[in-house]
């Protein structure tokens, strides 16, 4: 049972994170060029590392979850202190080098680093959850979701956001990204909403 839930809600937060960072990455010049002056335009590159803080740390949550309901925390705080040490060493470095940008890409690599660790003692302790195969249809949406909004990225942000959203929630339904019960249960919302007009 416990194997079923967290599939289930690494699922979901994987369909609601993914989109996030992409849209993130394809939009950060233009939300940096809304909400500040033109001086602040470098910042752009580092909300496009730090988006896909995102998703990693989304699905890091589920794994992290689990090793408490397993009662492997020791094993998490070890990797916790291991991590701090080796982000704190990667700060000093890439900092120097890189300045903000380099800041940007550490905290990336640390959450990855605690995703794929969390991850492996999830797979060893409980049993393996297939991040690929729960990923690969979203990522195929985020590719139609980031073409369209490549092709209109000049519009304003207003409109291109939800669009690419409806272009990504298309794109999931035409893959086959839901289920049968899934898909009824959004199918449920539209006569209340036309109802409710």
């Amino acid at each position: 049972r416990l194997i079923e839930v967290s599939s289930k809600i690494l699922r979901y937060l994987i369909l609601i994170s993914l989109p996030i960072s992409f849209g993130f990455t394809i939009t950060a010049d233009e939300i940096i060029r809304f909400l500040y002056p033109d001086s602040f335009q470098e910042a752009s590159m580092v909300l496009k590392i730090a988006s896909w803080t995102i998703a990693a740390g989304f699905i890091q949550v589920v794994f992290s979850v689990l090793l408490i309901a397993m009662n492997r925390q020791k094993e998490k705080v070890v990797f916790t202190g291991v991590n701090f040490v080796l982000t704190t060493v990667l700060n000093v470095f890439f900092i120097y080098y890189y300045n903000f940008i380099g800041a940007a890409i550490v905290k990336v690599v640390s959450t990855v680093m605690g995703l794929v660790f969390f991850a492996y003692l999830v797979s060893q302790y409980l049993a393996p959850l297939s991040l690929f195969r729960y990923m690969f249809k979203p990522a195929l949406a985020c590719m139609a979701m980031m073409a369209f909004s490549y092709y209109f990225i000049d519009w304003n942000l207003i409109y291109l956001i939800p669009l690419a959203g409806l272009v990504y929630f298309i794109s999931l339904l035409i893959l086959g990204a839901f289920t049968e019960d899934e898909i009824r249960y959004i199918k449920s919302f539209i006569p209340k909403m036309h109802y409710s007009r």
